[in-house]
C-alpha cells in the first residue's frame, strides 16, 4: 500500500533537480557579519541576514534571495565538511549529504510525499509558511553530527542525544546523524518542522509526528500489544501522568518512561483521529499551557480525561494537570 501511495503522489524516480541560477547573486561571505565560524562550523547570523534581505531586496524577490541564501548556506557547510558531501534540491527541500545519488533520491522523495500527506491529512495548518525550501542536513559521522547540534543547545542543559533533531533557531533545519535508513526518522522531524508555528502541546506534537511515522514509513517497532498496554496500565497514575501531559516525560532519563510516552501519545491520537473527524480542528486550537484541554472542549465537547479513559480505564487523569496550571 506504502509503495503504491508514493508511485500516485510522485511518479516515476526523477533526476535531482539541477542547480539554481544565482539570479541576485547573494553570496553571505559578502554580508557583513552574515557569517561566523563557531564550533568548527560557518553559522550564518540569522537576524543580521534577515535585516540584509529587508533592507537590500525587493518584496517580490524575497523568494527568490531566501533560496539562495538558503542553497550558499549549504554550500559553506560542504565546504567545510568535504569529503563527499553534495548539495541537493527539489520542490520543496535542499539536501547536504554525503549519500550516493540513489540515496539522495530516495531521501527527496520521502521528504516530498512525507509534506504531502501532511497537508492533506491536516490542511492548511500543515502548510508551507515563509520563504526558502526545507533544509536537511545528513551528516556522516556522529562526531560531526554532535559537533554542529551542540550549537544550539546551552552550557546549562548540555547537548541531548538524540537519532535527529529539528533545529527551530534561526533558519528552522533538520539534522540527522549518520543512519543506515533516515527515513523514518526525517519522516518524524519534518512533522515537527511543519507544526512548528503551532504551540502544540508536546504529547500532541509527537503523537502526530509518530503517527506520520507510521503511516508513510511502515515503522511499526512501537505498535500496541498486550504487553504494552499491561505496562501502561502499571505505570500511569493521576500522578505520573501529569509529566506527559506538560511534556517532561518525553525528556525523561529513563528509556521506559520516555518508550511510554511515545506510546501513549501515538494511542491518544488514533482514537481522536477514529472518533472526531473534526480532528484538524483541535490540532489547530490546542495549546501547550493546558495540554490541550480547552480545545477539546471546544472541538470535541469532551473532557481529555474521557479520551484518556478508553485506553487507560477509569481514572482521575487530568485533575493534577490543573492543579499544576494553578501553580
Amino acid at each position: 500500500m506504502i509503495r503504491l501511495l508514493r508511485s500516485f503522489l510522485l511518479g516515476p524516480s526523477k533526476k535531482l533537480s539541477p542547480v539554481p541560477a544565482k539570479r541576485l547573486g547573494i553570496d553571505l561571505t559578502q554580508i557583513e557579519g552574515a557569517l561566523i565560524i563557531e564550533k568548527e562550523f560557518p553559522r550564518p547570523q540569522w537576524k543580521i541576514v534577515r535585516a540584509w534581505v529587508e533592507k537590500n531586496i525587493a518584496e517580490d524577490d524575497f523568494s527568490t534571495a531566501w533560496q539562495e541564501i538558503a542553497w550558499d548556506w549549504l554550500c559553506q557547510l560542504r565546504e567545510r565538511l568535504g569529503g563527499s558531501y553534495s548539495v541537493s534540491q527539489s520542490t520543496n527541500f535542499l539536501l547536504l549529504t554525503h549519500r550516493n545519488l540513489d540515496a539522495k533520491q530516495s531521501i527527496l522523495r520521502t521528504s516530498e510525499t512525507a509534506v504531502q500527506l501532511l497537508v492533506n491529512w491536516l490542511g492548511a495548518i500543515a502548510e508551507k509558511r515563509g520563504h526558502g525550501r526545507h533544509v536537511i542536513l545528513d551528516f556522516d559521522t556522529i562526531e560531526n553530527y554532535y559537533d554542529y547540534v551542540s550549537y544550539f543547545y546551552t552550557p546549562d542543559t548540555g547537548v541531548r542525544a538524540s537519532g535527529g533533531v529539528f533545529l527551530r533557531a534561526g533558519y528552522q533545519h533538520i539534522a540527522l546523524p549518520p543512519l543506515p535508513r533516515p527515513q523514518d526518522t526525517l519522516i518524524h522531524e519534518l512533522t515537527h518542522n511543519r507544526m512548528a508555528h503551532l504551540p502544540l502541546p508536546a504529547w500532541l506534537n509527537e503523537g502526530i509526528a509518530v503517527t506520520m511515522e507510521r503511516k508513510i514509513g511502515g515503522n511499526k517497532s512501537g505498535r500496541l500489544d498486550r504487553d504494552l498496554h499491561r505496562k501502561h496500565r502499571e505505570y500511569w497514575t493521576s500522578e505520573t501522568i501529569i509529566a506527559f501531559w506538560t511534556g517532561d516525560s518525553f525528556d525523561d532519563d529513563e528509556g521506559e518512561v520516555i518508550h511510554l510516552s511515545y506510546s501513549l501519545a501515538e494511542t491518544l491520537v488514533d482514537l481522536m483521529v477514529q472518533e472526531f473527524p473534526n480532528f484538524m480542528y483541535f490540532v489547530a486550537h490546542a495549546h501547550r499551557d493546558d495540554a490541550g484541554q480547552a480545545a477539546a472542549h471546544e472541538v470535541f465537547s469532551v473532557d481529555l480525561n474521557e479520551i484518556a479513559s478508553v485506553f487507560l480505564g477509569p481514572g482521575d487523569w487530568t485533575s493534577g494537570l490543573a492543579k499544576k496550571a494553578k501553580q
